[in-house]
């Protein structure tokens, strides 16, 4: 996106130096992990720069790009500050996806006014709602004061690697108060309520206020559905403690299945509910600490679940590990799905809940497992998703970051969303997961002189906010239907703010011709010129793994000529094959690779399938990813350009 002017070496080096085991599982202490988070955000703010120039350029304007990223907090400045003054402005949005998306994006505005978005053919519809609620004053984030009361929700059919711009203009009326009256309490004595789109129908149990049922409009998959937060009792005290490295429930106080975790709360929710064509949405309060809302958006098949968590209270003394989970009628019998690293799906078996029992079944590289801790043995990690399946339903959870997960009973499946404990687990760390606003020096001194090195917390504790999206499908259809989702999240839109009405903006859009369904782009790259040659680094990857779906994990041929359209690159002279570190010839990787000596059938290992090209085409087995390198291209004109 015509990044060349800025140096971006910070950020990618502050995005390395997160690699470390450390910096990904949070086992470090506080300042290093303020240290962490400082560099990724000096390094994001030179990504910003550059992003703001692209996005400017690519549309054709001279007028500031500004870009938020306290979306999840309904804040955004410049969106919310025009809004208030009744002043137009654009709204750009990039998507990253190598696909057509219809998604939703959600703008913070300050008036609750209806807008009207104009010259869109792929526009579904938009509309003014209330912003996302906490639960109580307790729960207030960190910006709550810059949040916008009202959200706009747009509605599109986004291309691939295409910017597309909304014009948003407020409506001249000085007053309207119709938003705040678009979100209903729910009455319990009514029963059931539900919420619903052309693809997908939640029904919620009022007495209780939880989800009860889910329908997918599409197949026909029905399965019910019981979601509710609920918390361990920390370990602490003799013995192995909880702590940032371990997971331990209390024994004394939490069965071998887990199924006797307290709930937050009083076990139910109240209920207010907001419905118009673009969004509907169920908001739950569990308790001052606990909030909750579902979302089901037009054309989308997936339920949204967006949970604010914290800050944890501790006043009993007793560390808390919060879960939320979700009980089904799925026969999964002892197995579950959980992703490896969003690539491969593996399968999962459950080893016996009954603590010190030999397991002979549940780890293939174990002949007899001894089970000493039935919950968090249990545990895998989840990175973009978990599934449970029988003979006609697939059940998905799709997360937006990497968390702790399990299936203690069968149709069953809980998701770690956030901790906090109130001593060390002695393994390194030196001081306990009880993450506040802020906290002291390590050296400091109080009143009477007298110097301390551990540091003290100031604040209130952490709030955690995150999404679980649900897909409810047949078995045959759950892989194409979670695996796109997976790729949509990840791929999040960019999102940009113009202060004025953009005239005639240019349409950039980046692929011509949208891929097979199976494949996706995860890298165009431009790469520094070298003896005159310049080249640009495309990765491209097969989404589905070997016989995950019936029609999907299939060999693909990929005509390359769409890849670098998407570059906006003229036809290259020369496309040689690269390992996916991209520092070396493929050919030379293979040369140099070490053989081993293998005991047993090897027929069902993944290999390096041969790159066979024809007419210009790679061709792509199921979850394998390809780095092509092309070189001496030479930049597309102005008129070459997609207009």
């Amino acid at each position: 996106m015509g990044m060349d002017r800025h140096d971006m070496d910070p950020l990618a080096a502050a995005v390395a130096l997160n690699q470390h085991h450390d910096a990904i599982t949070g086992t470090e202490m506080q300042h290093v992990t303020y240290d962490y988070a400082a560099r990724l955000a000096a390094g994001g703010a030179v990504a910003d720069e550059a992003t703001k120039e692209a996005l400017a350029k690519l549309v054709g304007t001279s007028e500031p790009v500004f870009l938020c990223k306290l979306f999840n907090e309904s804040v955004c400045e410049a969106s919310n500050d025009l809004s208030h003054a009744k002043k137009s402005f654009t709204v750009l949005v990039y998507n990253p996806y190598s696909s057509v998306r219809t998604s939703n994006v959600r703008i913070p505005v300050a008036a609750p006014s209806t807008v009207r978005l104009t010259g869109k053919k792929h526009f579904l519809d938009a509309q003014v709602v209330p912003s996302t609620p906490i639960a109580s004053a307790k729960q207030a984030l960190q910006n709550q004061a810059k949040a916008s009361p009202y959200e706009l929700v747009i509605g599109y059919a986004f291309e691939p690697f295409a910017i597309t711009s909304f014009t948003v203009e407020p409506s001249s009326a000085s007053k309207d108060t119709t938003i705040d009256k678009l979100r209903k309490k729910v009455n319990k004595k009514v029963g059931q309520v539900t919420i619903e789109n052309d693809k997908v129908v939640v029904s919620f149990d009022t007495s209780t206020g939880l989800i009860k049922t889910v329908k997918n409009k599409v197949d026909g998959s029905t399965t019910s559905l019981t979601q509710n937060f609920f918390w361990y009792k920390s370990a602490q005290g003799d013995g192995q403690k909880s702590g940032a490295y371990i997971f331990r429930p209390d024994v004394n106080h939490t069965d071998d299945d887990g199924q006797n975790t307290p709930c937050v709360g009083k076990c139910t929710a109240k209920l207010t509910i907001v419905k118009t064509a673009v969004v509907s949405e169920v908001h739950q309060v569990f308790s001052d600490w606990v909030a909750q809302t579902v979302r089901v958006y037009a054309g989308r098949e997936d339920i949204e679940l967006e949970w604010t968590v914290g800050p944890i209270p501790f006043s009993d003394g007793f560390g808390k590990e919060v879960i939320s989970r979700f009980s089904t009628d799925v026969k999964s019998g002892d197995s579950f799905f959980t992703d490896s690293n969003g690539r491969d799906m593996l399968e999962r078996k459950r080893c016996t809940t009954r603590k010190h029992a030999m397991d002979t079944k549940c780890r293939p590289s174990v002949k007899a497992y001894n089970v000493t801790e039935p919950v968090a043995s249990n545990y895998f990690p989840i990175n973009t998703q978990v599934l449970l399946k029988d003979s006609k339903t697939g059940f998905s959870i799709s997360v937006d970051r990497s968390q702790g997960g399990a299936s203690l009973i069968e149709g069953q499946v809980e998701l770690m969303v956030h901790r906090r404990l109130l001593q060390d687990d002695a393994r390194g760390v030196a001081e306990p997961l009880n993450e506040t606003q802020s906290i002291s020096p390590y050296d400091w001194k109080d009143k009477s002189g007298v110097t301390h090195h551990n540091p003290y917390r100031i604040g209130k504790g952490l709030v955690a906010r995150g999404k679980h999206w649900v897909s409810v499908t047949s078995k045959k259809r759950a892989p194409s239907v979670y695996r796109r989702l997976q790729s949509e999240i990840y791929y999040e839109p960019v999102i940009g703010i113009v202060p004025a009405a953009i005239t005639n903006p240019h349409h950039f859009k980046g692929l011509q011709t949208e891929l097979p369904e199976a494949v996706e782009i995860l890298t165009v790259e431009k790469q520094p010129a070298k003896a005159g040659r310049s080249s640009v680094l495309i990765r491209v990857a097969h989404k589905f793994g070997v016989g995950e779906d019936e029609t999907m994990s299939v060999p693909v041929k990929l005509p390359l000529s769409q890849l670098f359209s998407a570059a906006h690159l003229a036809t290259p002279k020369k496309i040689v094959e690269m390992s996916l570190s991209a520092n070396q010839l493929k050919k030379d990787m293979i040369a140099r690779r070490r053989h081993f000596k293998t005991d047993g059938n090897q027929a069902n290992c993944h290999s390096w399938a041969p790159c066979v090209r024809t007419a210009c085409k790679s061709f792509l087995t199921p979850l394998v990813f390809r780095d092509e390198t092309a070189r001496r291209f030479s930049p597309r004109s102005q008129k070459e350009r997609t207009p």
